[in-house]
């Protein structure tokens, strides 16, 4: 049986693993969470969410222990914070903070466990209650309809600039699902994967997409054979899970899949022959977006590839600005990341000279500081301003806020830079 002391250890865990794409969370959390066993993405959602649910309601003083909690898990876990970070912005030491955040955890995993225990016994009332018959019509009812758009709307507030690599969901797709095809007697296996290819949506949803159309297949009558496979299409991606031999299958029914097409702005076309059942899924591409960071802080680095991990930004790091010219024509980045701190050259001289040089002076900068000048900087040319520490929310919404203006900033890169 269950206990909370197994679920708080794994929300411990969970919590620690927070980011880590490739994170496996434990079977506690699961159960209580509710969240796909195969989505370390959806937990997180349920834990970001549910932290945000833990905020004092208005009138609350905010020196109250219930207000210094939740900033402390707010800072740590959904601003990504280190405790270092948080200790010194909170004013106390990094022993005290430990305290204080274990504290902190202890509430969220009440507050996840009391709702977990409710759901729990809602749920055996409605069994003592109901006839069987009507189990699958509340699983399908209007309820279940809005707790998906709920999900999925959560899933757009906490990650609104996620973009997901499509051959990585398709393989984490198979990955997932060949336990189930060997258990109907079916080969999975992956097709022609075109490399590079981004969609406009959460890697969690293209993965949800992906398994929901094998499962359906599967659920019908055991082909012999699903292949997955995914292409460039235009200005779309097609994604396409193709069945034999050939079987009778419906969509328009699967509310989940529904939601999660409308949510990421896809189509999805069924078509059957003598041969094969094939589906074909259509979604927005978006092109990856190189970014050039000028920073000499190796850690900070690292919080800057844990912000964009998942989304279109990909990240290209210098430490010297000395070398920062040579380096933008040996890879042409849509946009830099520039510390005006740096131990070699003066970074404000160096947004000067970008701004001026006609190889860069389109080119899209974000000025990261702890130099408190945000005036100085959009004065001399950078296009957003991003104050340390660097939270994440801040740092998407500035890089997204510089790929505004790339429409200007590729074509005199790629036009006046010398071919290597």
């Amino acid at each position: 049986m269950l206990t909370p002391e197994e679920f708080e250890r794994d929300l411990w865990d969970a919590l620690n693993n927070l980011y880590d794409p490739m994170y496996t969370p434990g079977q506690a959390a699961r159960h209580v969470m509710g969240a796909d066993s195969a989505s370390p993405e959806m937990l997180r959602v349920a834990i970001l969410r549910n932290i945000d649910a833990l905020s004092p309601p208005p009138g609350v003083p905010e020196d109250t222990r219930a207000h210094r909690l939740h900033i402390i898990l707010h800072l740590r876990y959904v601003k990504g914070m280190t405790q270092e970070q948080t200790a010194e912005l909170l004013a106390i030491s990094t022993r005290h903070l430990r305290r204080e955040q274990h504290d902190a955890i202890s509430l969220l995993a009440n507050h996840l466990w009391q709702q977990y225990v409710a759901v729990e016994t809602d749920a055996q009332a409605a069994v003592n209650e109901t006839p069987a018959s009507t189990n699958s019509e509340r699983r399908d009812g209007p309820s279940w309809r809005e707790q998906i758009k709920e999900e999925m709307g959560s899933l757009l507030r906490v990650a609104p600039s996620q973009r997901a690599n499509v051959a990585e969901a398709a393989r984490a797709a198979v990955r997932v699902l060949t336990p189930l095809a060997r258990a109907r007697g079916a080969r999975l296996r992956l097709g022609n994967l075109e490399t590079g290819l981004w969609a406009a949506v959460h890697l969690s949803a293209l993965r949800q997409i992906m398994v929901t159309c094998v499962s359906e297949l599967l659920r019908e009558r055991s082909p012999a054979e699903i292949t997955l496979s995914a292409h460039r299409a235009d200005h779309n991606i097609e994604i396409v899970v193709a069945a034999s031999p050939p079987m009778e299958v419906r969509f328009e029914d699967n509310h989940l899949l529904a939601e999660v097409l409308n949510t990421g702005g896809g189509t999805l076309l069924l078509s059957i022959d003598e041969h094969s059942t094939t589906v074909r899924i259509s979604l927005p591409t978006v092109d990856p977006i190189t970014v050039l960071v000028v920073e000499d802080n190796v850690d900070l680095l690292h919080f800057y590839q844990r912000y964009t991990d998942g989304t279109r930004f990909r990240l290209e790091h210098i430490s010297e600005g000395a070398r920062l010219f040579e380096t933008i024509e040996a890879i042409c980045p849509d946009m830099i990341v520039l510390d005006v701190m740096l131990p070699d050259v003066d970074g404000w001289d160096l947004l000067v000279q970008l701004h001026a040089h006609p190889l860069t002076s389109a080119l899209p900068i974000v000025v990261c500081s702890v130099v408190r000048e945000p005036e100085l900087a959009l004065a001399l040319g950078a296009s957003a301003y991003v104050p340390k520490p660097v939270r994440r929310a801040e740092f998407i919404d500035a890089l997204e806020q510089a790929a505004e203006r790339l429409s200007g900033a590729r074509t005199p890169v790629e036009d006046t830079s010398t071919p290597h």
